[in-house]
């Protein structure tokens, strides 16, 4: 990408190394945004958790050795859910700003990462249908037209991507155990376990409450 390409040196002996650094800084963001985000949607607390077992995931583990824009894309789609959500809690004009940037940015940065829409979707029903709250509803319409169009200038290249599909390699067909690994890592394990101490340790009320109803 064009910022990985910022800290590309030919001849230098720290070439591979210094290619990483834009990923490394990209999985940094992502774990700020999302304990930002923790916090602000769960309570105090929340975002700690939520930056432990981001860490302890395997595959921000391997975007962040990789001279790839995963991270970023990570980031971007973290900053599109958390100013969604602060802009449904305030209806805020400068947060759904900030949203239409970091959405834009996620097809920007790889079109796998928009799948995230999916989870907007599904807050935007919830206040809709739940909550029943229709306030600045036409800003929202106005900011994925804004998206739409900053987009476009990627249409070419995604109709060329579906021109040369046939072209592209496939992975195997994963079995029982991949999925299993893929649901439940050995290293989101640790990351869970560590969460529980972490937990124990912040809300003992909550551990002694929990022994009382056993009792």
């Amino acid at each position: 990408s064009a910022i990985t390409s910022l800290f590309c040196f030919e001849g230098s002996h720290f070439r591979d190394i210094l290619l990483r650094v834009p990923a490394l800084l990209g999985a940094a963001a992502a774990c700020y945004i999302l304990y930002r985000f923790a916090n602000d949607a769960i309570g105090p607390g929340a975002g700690r958790i939520a930056a432990i077992l981001f860490v302890f995931r395997p595959i921000p583990l391997e975007y962040a050795t990789q001279a790839r824009p995963y991270t970023f894309a990570m980031a971007a789609a973290a900053a599109s859910c958390w100013t969604l959500y602060r802009w449904a809690e305030h209806r805020e004009r400068r947060w759904l700003s900030a949203y239409v940037v970091s959405l834009t940015l996620v097809f920007y940065f790889h079109y796998m990462f928009a799948v995230i829409l999916v989870a907007h979707a599904a807050l935007l029903a919830w206040e809709v249908f739940r909550k029943r709250r229709f306030t600045r509803a036409g800003d929202l319409v106005i900011a994925y037209i804004a998206v739409t169009l900053l987009v476009l200038p990627l249409v070419p290249h995604l109709l060329l991507l579906f021109r040369d599909a046939h072209t592209l390699s496939f992975a195997h067909k994963p079995t029982l155990a991949d999925l299993a690994e893929l649901l439940l890592p050995p290293v989101f394990a640790t990351g869970l376990f560590a969460m529980g101490i972490l937990a124990h340790t912040l809300y003992p009320d909550i551990a002694r409450k929990r022994g009382a109803w056993g009792a």
